[in-house]
């Protein structure tokens, strides 16, 4: 995984994959469904997760032990960390 600021498209979606394989393999029994609604950023290599109230909130949780880092954030019984309204229906991303 890259750890500077220009990632590819390619490097994102690893990232995301390699994410919700940890979470849905180590992760997800663990946490649903005491911690639902709130918000992990997963460090895919290491399988660690961090959680806050917050995206920004797990997020510094996460880079303060690893800062050249990329983590996959996800909302805890959630489809998706956040929802995007707009002019055709409802994107997920």
């Amino acid at each position: 995984m890259t750890t500077n600021t220009q990632s590819t498209q390619q490097d994102v979606d690893r990232l995301a994959e390699a994410g919700e394989r940890v979470y849905e393999e180590k992760i997800k029994a663990q946490v649903e469904p005491r911690l639902t609604g709130k918000y992990l950023a997963i460090e895919p290599d290491s399988g660690e997760y961090f959680v806050g109230e917050t995206m920004g909130e797990a997020g510094e949780r996460a880079r303060e032990k690893y800062p050249q880092k990329r983590f996959h954030l996800k909302k805890v019984g959630f489809r998706a960390a956040v929802h995007i309204h707009g002019f055709r229906g409802l994107f997920a991303v």
